[in-house]
């Protein structure tokens, strides 16, 4: 899985600022935005308020930029098929990063 599932690896990420992200959220039901970012903070505070889809992190901004531009370059179609794999029951990531405080 492309996302982290406990407190204690995501302490671990946080605990380096070398990663960064590339994430899709969704403002509606229609409009996905893929997106990268050069760091967490900047990423959930991008995503606040918005349905946060998938994201990814990479320890190298090459890699990071090149997965974004696949991420462009899908169809629709096999866009949401990619989403659903990672992410099945379509919920708001966000949630996995409630227990950090980012003020941006």
């Amino acid at each position: 899985m492309p996302y982290i599932n406990n407190i204690e690896m995501q302490t671990k990420v946080l605990s380096r600022d070398s990663f960064c992200w590339v994430y899709i959220v969704k403002e509606n039901k229609e409009t996905e935005e893929i997106g990268y970012s050069p760091s967490l903070p900047r990423m959930l505070a991008i995503c606040r308020g918005k349905h946060l889809t998938y994201y990814r992190q990479f320890s190298h901004p090459v890699d990071g930029v090149a997965h974004k531009l696949y991420l462009q370059n899908l169809s629709a179609e096999s866009l949401m098929h990619f989403v659903s794999y990672y992410n099945a029951d379509g919920s708001n990531l966000l949630e996995e990063f409630q227990f950090i405080n980012y003020h941006s």
